[in-house]
């Protein structure tokens, strides 16, 4: 994909996430920091916050996700396996966080996603009962859709995945017919 064509996907995300994010009353929105071709969530937080909303950005730190708040401004630090994160300051626990934007490789509509395979986002999800865990959107382009898998016992399944094009409600585990669909 072009350069051009990244950026007009990213662009075509800003409106479903921030929709979303409204819809569902969010007030601290965890992020992420795109790396080897993930869809670029940057112009959506910088429209977040434009609104009012709190960005948070993951941080390792020892073998725990954590979050840290980022204006957007600041100079960021890279991290473990070379991604950026915001300096060093207060930091949320994930169930603290309304929605959290998951990063993805590829992504089937019962939710199931496959990442770089670190399991930071599963583990940190996964300590969660259903009650206390934020609503989890991946995001990616079109073409990262593929035929619903078998998960692995581990895996946390998305609630929703918002492409350039779609925004999918997912069904998880309990449906595997191939049941997600359009919302709205």
């Amino acid at each position: 994909m072009t350069s051009t064509g990244r950026r007009d996907a990213a662009l075509a995300a800003v409106d479903r996430i921030r929709g979303m994010c409204a819809e569902l009353g969010a007030r601290r929105v965890g992020m992420y920091s795109a790396i080897d071709g993930e869809l670029d969530v940057e112009p959506t937080a910088a429209e977040l916050r434009r609104h009012g909303l709190e960005t948070w950005y993951p941080a390792v730190v020892e073998s725990s996700l954590t979050f840290r708040r980022w204006n957007g401004t600041t100079e960021r630090t890279t991290g473990r396996y070379g991604i950026a994160e915001p300096p060093l300051g207060p930091s949320l626990d994930i169930a603290e966080l309304d929605v959290v934007i998951v990063p993805l490789v590829a992504f089937d509509l019962a939710g199931d996603r496959l990442g770089f395979g670190a399991g930071y986002y599963d583990r940190a999800l996964g300590m969660l009962d259903a009650a206390r865990r934020p609503t989890t959107v991946g995001v990616a382009y079109d073409f990262q859709e593929l035929a619903l898998w078998e998960p692995e016992s581990h895996d946390v399944a998305l609630d929703f995945v918002i492409t350039p094009t779609r925004t999918l409600r997912c069904h998880a585990h309990r449906d595997r017919s191939g049941g997600g669909g359009p919302v709205g």
